[in-house]
């Protein structure tokens, strides 16, 4: 198997001004594209949020397994019934809410760093029509 764009591609993926996200499935957005779609909420971060965050911004790209040594390593259930570790589901929720992006992966693994803020221009509105014409587009619909 070729593996994901970004294990291919390894430190230089940062430069292909591309993001990991969802649309309709997990892939990988422009950044035009990608900045249409967040921010999804605008929800403050949590305590436990704004602690990773700050931690990431310190020591830049940086995998989960990193941060465990300041936030531990508390297994909590997940969505699904099943277990995951209470950090890396916090990563995952920032990298959702588009507070971090996957800057490259060394051995499969996600090095996550924080985005640059940024506001959007559009309304509501054009925001839905753009992601609804993104969607049906990648999947092939003429509209």
């Amino acid at each position: 198997m070729l593996g994901t764009i970004s294990e291919r591609f390894g430190k230089t993926y940062s430069k292909l001004d591309l993001k990991e996200c969802f649309l309709y499935a997990y892939g990988f957005l422009s950044m035009e594209l990608w900045q249409v779609i967040y921010p999804k909420t605008n929800e403050s971060l949590s305590h436990s949020e704004k602690k990773i965050l700050k931690l990431i911004n310190e020591s830049g790209p940086t995998h989960s397994n990193k941060l465990e040594q300041h936030l531990g390593t508390k297994r909590v259930r997940t969505y699904w019934g099943g277990f995951s570790k209470s950090t890396k589901l916090i990563i995952e929720s920032l990298h959702d809410r588009g507070v971090l992006r996957v800057a490259h992966c060394e051995n499969g693994m996600r090095m996550y760093e924080s985005t640059d803020p940024f506001i959007s221009s559009l309304s509501p509105r054009e925001r839905l029509k753009k992601i609804l014409f993104s969607a049906l587009k990648s999947m092939g619909t003429n509209t």
